[in-house]
């Protein structure tokens, strides 16, 4: 049977580079195929930094929370040092679970616009925006 303080320290080695990997991913939405677009030519998705903020910077806190959660020592010791640590987990887990909302909102904001295309007649817009479904 696999200890509690092992499992929370294997979530959070897990989430902390997944973090990252979001903020790096969204940050290269500003740069597709190694160029530097016009601040115009960006969808709004991208300015949102759904990623960078809600995947990236809010996961951060619940993994590093997790990973001290799997280590001794956290905050305390005994029956208080107990339940600062549960507050503290319960705490992070909200954050987390804000920034996976506003990651996901803003995801599929993105996904039912539809990508910003230059048209035929030069101007940037977002061609799919208004078929339905």
């Amino acid at each position: 049977m696999c200890c509690t303080g092992k499992c929370a320290r294997l979530v959070g080695l897990i989430l902390l580079p997944t973090a990252f990997i979001c903020m790096i991913a969204n940050l290269l939405l500003f740069f597709p195929n190694g160029e530097q677009l016009e601040n115009s030519q960006i969808s709004l998705q991208a300015w949102l930094m759904g990623g960078f903020i809600g995947g990236g910077l809010f996961m951060l806190c619940p993994s590093c929370s997790a990973i001290r959660a799997g280590g001794k020592g956290c905050c305390g010791t005994g029956c208080c040092g107990n339940r600062c640590r549960m507050l503290n987990s319960v705490f992070s887990s909200a954050f987390g679970l804000l920034g996976a909302l506003y990651c996901t909102s803003v995801s599929s904001a993105g996904l039912a616009i539809g990508p910003k295309c230059q048209l035929k007649n030069g101007q940037w817009d977002y061609p799919f925006e208004n078929l339905g479904t």
